[in-house]
């Protein structure tokens, strides 16, 4: 099944099974980058590193977000 199939399968889904498919990306997506995040920890980061940071590992999210 291609990417444009699942999402489209996901689009015909009630909104409630939509938000339930949602949560279960997003924890599933912290929970692979999970390991990286904890290596920022403690990491004194200027508001413009923090923001890239924050926008290269949450790309595939946001991403999905913005369509």
């Amino acid at each position: 099944m291609s990417v444009t199939e699942v999402m489209t399968a996901i689009e015909k889904l009630p909104v409630k099974e939509q938000e339930q498919v949602f949560i279960w990306l997003g924890h599933t997506l912290m929970a692979r980058r999970a390991s990286s995040a904890i290596s920022l920890i403690g990491k004194n980061l200027s508001f413009d590193k923090a923001c890239e940071v924050v926008f290269r590992v949450n790309r595939e999210l946001l991403g999905m977000l913005a369509k």
